[in-house]
């Protein structure tokens, strides 16, 4: 008794470490979540070639995706993570170090490569201390506090960059990751063999993925909501700027925008874990995410108040379905299948390569509401695999 009461205190506290570390995370990832492509148009010469270098970023991170159980089996979790957190302090400090330039365009798309990776990692280390009964809570909590660094982020970033340009960003997000590095030496080392080590073909999980319904539908939900963030990311600033929002004014609304991340994961979470599951509140976050779409295409008129309001619905929606898909996907899957996590996290990239090929040939042929219009159309095909869902309550 007093081994297990000693073992599940050192799981809390390695929870409470690792759910910290996830603050300074979404932190990081919002300070350069709204200027990379700023950087790129600036070191492109412009923005023809913006949206090309996104589609070609996420198609490496497609095939890194696809690939990295290989690196997990060899190194393990903790290891992994450790390695890449240390990569990421050296890209960032050649992109405090050099001018801006088409290599460091090259260095920030690797960046943003890497954190793709990290993200996936985060997801096989909070299964390792989690179980199904807890699995809503656990990443309830770490979505909550990653979303509250990402709160502060935006506001935060843009107004550094009007005042001290893009190298004091870089240099603060590289502190924030010396930091991450330090926590995960402390947190991880007790899981870094905890993996598959059996050889696999990653068609297998693909066949694998596609014979199971809850897997199936929460990979094409995850795909849905990818679309959502990677075309809302890209062009709605690119909106806000034409109905004449300045940058400061945008990091305003973008924080408020934010706060759903906050205040939905851990209740969400909660609820499904205890009463509702996850069908119901899937239903409640994509009415709401519809509905606020539906707005942004109808309102062209610079309003503070309006868009405050509905960036906020927009991402509180997005919080609920994000929240649910966590915890509806790892409830359905060994959380030592790491080839399987993999796998569905590349839902994102797939929707943001998607996303940048139709949303930017969409804005070409007939402008930027045409795009937000299209995008209610791939959120309503998200209701058919919520309707299909085999609920876990």
């Amino acid at each position: 008794m007093e081994n297990t009461d000693r073992h599940l205190d050192d799981t809390t506290r390695k929870l409470r470490l690792i759910t910290f570390l996830g603050f300074l995370f979404g932190f990081s990832v919002a300070l350069v979540s709204y200027i990379g492509s700023s950087y790129y148009a600036l070191a492109l010469g412009g923005t023809t070639y913006v949206g090309l270098l996104y589609i070609i970023s996420f198609s490496l991170l497609l095939v890194t995706l696809l690939n990295m159980h290989k690196a997990l089996m060899r190194w393990g979790r903790g290891r992994s993570l450790m390695m890449l957190l240390v990569a990421q302090v050296g890209l960032l400090l050649l992109l405090v170090l050099l001018p801006v330039s088409y290599f460091t365009a090259a260095i920030l798309a690797l960046y943003y490569i890497i954190y793709g990776v990290i993200w996936v990692l985060w997801d096989a280390v909070l299964e390792a201390y989690s179980t199904d009964e807890t699995t809503g809570r656990v990443r309830g909590m770490f979505l909550a506090v990653w979303g509250i660094g990402a709160i502060i982020g935006p506001a935060i970033s843009l107004y550094v960059v009007d005042n001290y340009g893009f190298s004091m960003i870089f240099t603060i997000v590289m502190v924030l990751y010396v930091l991450m590095a330090s926590g995960t030496m402390i947190a991880l080392r007790d899981i870094r063999g905890h993996v598959q080590r059996r050889r696999m073909r990653i068609a297998d999980k693909v066949k694998e993925l596609i014979a199971q319904p809850a897997l199936r539908y929460a990979y094409w939900i995850a795909t849905t909501l990818g679309f959502f963030y990677a075309t809302m990311v890209v062009f709605m600033p690119l909106k806000l700027t034409e109905i004449g929002f300045s940058f400061s004014e945008m990091g305003v609304l973008f924080t408020i925008m934010l706060i759903p991340f906050m205040l939905t994961g851990y209740p969400a979470g909660l609820i499904a874990d205890r009463w509702l599951g996850e069908k119901e509140l899937f239903f409640v976050g994509m009415l709401i995410l519809i509905g606020s779409v539906v707005v942004a295409a109808l309102v062209d008129q610079k309003d503070f108040a309006l868009w405050a309001t509905i960036l906020f619905f927009s991402r509180f929606g997005g919080a609920l379905i994000e929240a649910m898909r966590d915890s509806y996907f790892y409830k359905h899957i060994d959380g030592e299948d790491v080839a399987m996590i993999n796998l569905f996290r590349t839902s994102r990239s797939v929707a943001y390569v998607l996303a940048m090929l139709v949303a930017t040939a969409i804005q070409v042929v007939a402008g930027m509401n045409a795009v937000f219009i299209t995008m209610i159309f791939v959120l309503l095909s998200g209701l058919y695999p919520i309707a299909r869902l085999k609920d876990t309550k």
